[in-house]
């Protein structure tokens, strides 16, 4: 059973979407009735016209904050909206110590896939280190709902470490016993093993542990003792204590203990014979261990025998390669060849069925040997083992990258390029080409590099060609040949998409040759040639990402007459325009460059993008506070729906500023139709947060798309169950306890609720 520790009453500040309301304050509120406490409709709808049954349950949900409250959160869209509202209400309940509130409400969350994903979520929000605001215990509670396996043994571990920080051993023993995987489990219990004896000694710990009611607890305890025991090389004792355990995963954990402790003590041939016995958990490292005492003590043939039993690809390929390597060592490298050889795999089928872990390690274990190899430098040797082994064992750990970088270093080109022969043509001449840069032959590594085919492959072997003209500080030249890095897929492993291309060649990797670049030009004073360098990329979304890292560069620099330059001349789709647009102007701004950000909006010659940039300056003036500027600011714009935009962030700002009357003004003359469904919202939230909830819902059906509508709404409806609850004070006797207690709607509250439920149901 879990331990219940004295509650400790948290307090939180949240500044999502209630803005300023406390949702959940009342404690002493009217017990509702049971004519309140109804089944909830479903979801949707079909017809707006509700029958006499819909009626009854709308009016249902209109009467109790809390019904209403579910009601919303389950309508929300998508998937992670709903899960995110969920999580909120429930961290508002916890932060009131409403345990039972918060658990109750999420219970009814369907499906239990859906369910167990908010359950998930809130505890990895609730564990981090800084959040005292719930005690473990109810966290711990929570994750013990989760009905996966995966995600409830994952958050589990994550308790453990917590309780385990903590010193509290009882609560990390019964973590320890709730969870299902056995290598977890192996693993925390060989963590208890460790802190289980406490100062009363083993005896005394023993027999407390014997009395605990909890069966798996006990059982835990009991395992973790018979770990201490093996661990002392107490066998006969170890085994005995096994014999009390019924189940059958920890018996084999503490039987892997005995067999590792008779590893230590050198008693191979019982470690092998409790492994055999089939009373193991994690046989495989086990039999890897085996191996590794079997090689160091000369016994290789038979290590490579007990290989063949493991299971696990990891162990086994570890043993192949620890073999290999001790008879490498000891001259006989013809054998370790052999020895290593046996990790490929035996037909086509093998290589379908391994996963990418298993493949990784094979080609890991195959890599290693290579690299023996290449340090002895016996090339015909090399290039005969290379024939038998898929191209990425030496493309892993930079394999043949070290073979050609000992041709180049020895002057021997014709024998570095001749590895075509044996390698991929793109992969020897592109590294080729990045050796003879880094000897400063730029010249001879351009001409290399472009005689690859493939553009992507021929892109990448550039890209260390431009990095090494770079570092010499040669402008013109790495200007030259970045335009030569011309791919569409090599030129989107940059920032804006992956830095890494998923690719089994190690060296496609762009070297930050854009950043570089860029950084290099502003230094020298060159911002036109840095701009251009973002127009050599072909995609909107790599110039944009580019155009990003210029424009930080240039506020470093503290360059803002450049910045200004670059925002009126960068070019590419016009949603990515307008992003560094408002990019320039917000660091301006900040910096207070109000001309320059004014000349980007003066000088632009294009309508959209002007107003755009218009109520960027308007934006940041709300922002700054200076809403009166703001205002003349916003009148003065021509363009209709950016006018519209920034009368909208005016009377937020006005809301926010709490005046009222005057964005309750500015609202009266907007065009509403001219607003995005993110400016009605943004106005939703000022109206809320000026409890203006009427208004607000007004504004949020003007939502046309409900998924859009949806979390208007949602604020809406927490905004109006925090005003009822507002209403309640707790007693003292009430305060801070998990009762069961909930507020009323007023027959006003309830007309408003209905409304928000027909908003909903109405589509």
């Amino acid at each position: 059973m879990i331990r219940k520790h004295l509650r400790l009453v948290p307090r939180l500040t949240f500044g999502l979407c209630v803005l300023g309301l406390s949702l959940l304050t009342g404690c002493g509120a009217k017990t509702e009735s049971d004519a309140t406490s109804t089944t909830l409709p479903e979801t949707t709808v079909p017809s707006p016209i509700a029958d006499q049954s819909a009626q009854k349950s709308q009016l249902d949900i209109a009467q109790s904050p809390r019904e209403l409250l579910f009601f919303v959160a389950q309508n929300q869209q998508p998937e992670e909206v709903r899960t995110a509202a969920f999580i909120r209400i429930a961290e508002k309940y916890l932060q009131r110590d409403q345990f039972s509130q918060a658990s109750e409400i999420l219970e009814r969350l369907e499906p239990t896939t859906e369910r167990d994903e908010v359950y998930f979520s809130l505890a990895k929000s609730l564990l981090p280190q800084d959040r005292k605001t719930v005690p473990l215990i109810q966290t711990l509670e929570l994750i013990l709902k989760i009905e996966n396996p995966a995600p409830r043994d994952k958050t589990l571990r994550w308790i453990a470490d917590r309780f385990l920080k903590q010193g509290d051993v009882p609560q990390f023993r019964f973590v320890v016993s709730r969870i299902s995987e056995s290598k977890l489990k192996s693993m925390l219990i060989n963590s208890l093993s460790r802190i289980v004896i406490d100062k009363s000694g083993f005896d005394q710990t023993l027999r407390d542990s014997r009395k605990l009611p909890d069966p798996a607890e006990r059982e835990t305890a009991l395992c973790s003792l018979a770990i201490v025991l093996a661990r002392k090389g107490e066998q006969a004792q170890a085994a005995a204590l096994i014999q009390e355990i019924q189940t059958p995963v920890l018996q084999e954990i503490a039987n892997d203990a005995r067999v590792f402790s008779f590893l230590r003590s050198g008693q191979l041939g019982a470690a092998m014979g409790l492994i055999r016995s089939g009373c193991t958990c994690r046989t495989s490292p086990l039999l890897n261990s085996l191996c590794h005492d079997l090689i160091k003590g000369n016994s290789i043939d038979q290590a490579l025998a007990v290989a063949r039993e493991i299971e696990e690809p990891e162990y086994k390929y570890s043993v192949l390669y620890h073999a290999a390597s001790e008879l490498f060592e000891r001259g006989e490298i013809q054998r370790a060849e052999a020895v290593i050889l046996q990790a490929n795999h035996a037909d086509k089928a093998d290589v379908r069925q391994a996963s990418a872990e298993e493949e990784e390690r094979r080609i890991s274990s195959q890599a290693s040997f290579a690299s023996l190899l290449i340090k002895q430098g016996d090339l015909e040797r090399i290039q005969a083992y290379s024939a038998q082994v898929d191209i990425n064992v030496f493309r892993k750990y930079k394999g043949l990258h070290k073979l050609v970088g000992k041709r180049i270093q020895a002057g021997q080109l014709d024998q570095a390029l001749a590895l075509t022969e044996t390698f991929p043509e793109e992969d020897v001449f592109a590294l080729v080409a990045e050796h003879l840069a880094e000897q400063g032959k730029f010249k001879q590594a351009v001409q290399t590099a472009l005689k690859i085919e493939d553009s992507y492959h021929r892109s990448a072997a550039l890209a260390p060609i431009v990095a090494q003209l770079l570092k010499k500080d040669d402008l013109d030249e790495a200007f030259e040949v970045l335009q030569k890095v011309d791919d569409i897929g090599f030129q989107c492993t940059g920032p804006p998409s992956l830095r890494y291309h998923n690719s089994p060649h190690h060296w496609h990797y762009d070297h930050y040759i854009y950043e570089k670049m860029i950084t290099k030009l502003l230094e020298a004073d060159r911002p036109d040639q840095a701009l251009a360098v973002t127009h050599l990329l072909h995609e909107s979304k790599e110039r944009f990402g580019y155009a990003k890292h210029l424009m930080k560069e240039l506020v470093r620099m503290e360059k803002y007459d450049a910045m200004a330059m670059v925002a009126l001349k960068f070019t590419a789709d016009l949603p990515y325009q307008e992003q560094l647009i408002e990019m320039a102007i917000g660091s301006l701004m900040d910096a207070d460059q109000d001309e320059l950000a004014n000349q980007i909006a003066r000088k632009q010659t294009n309508k959209n993008l002007q107003a755009f940039a218009e109520f960027q300056i308007v934006a940041q003036l709300v922002d700054r506070r200076k809403i009166n500027e703001a205002h003349e600011r916003a009148q003065q714009i021509q363009h209709p729906a950016w006018q519209a935009e920034s009368q909208a962030k005016v009377a937020y700002g006005l809301m926010m500023n709490q005046q009222r009357e005057l964005a309750q003004k500015v609202i009266e003359h907007l065009d509403l139709t001219r607003l995005r469904p993110e400016s009605i919202a943004r106005l939703v939230s000022g109206l809320v947060f000026s409890e203006q909830l009427e208004q607000a819902l007004f504004l949020s059906n003007q939502i046309r798309i409900k998924q859009d509508r949806l979390p208007a709404l949602m604020e809406i409806t927490e905004g109006l169950v925090g005003q009822a609850e507002q209403r309640e004070t707790p007693t003292p006797e009430e305060s801070g306890s998990d009762h069961k207690s909930y507020a009323l709607f007023t027959p006003e509250e309830q007309q408003l609720a209905r409304r928000i439920v027909q908003s909903i149901q109405g589509d």
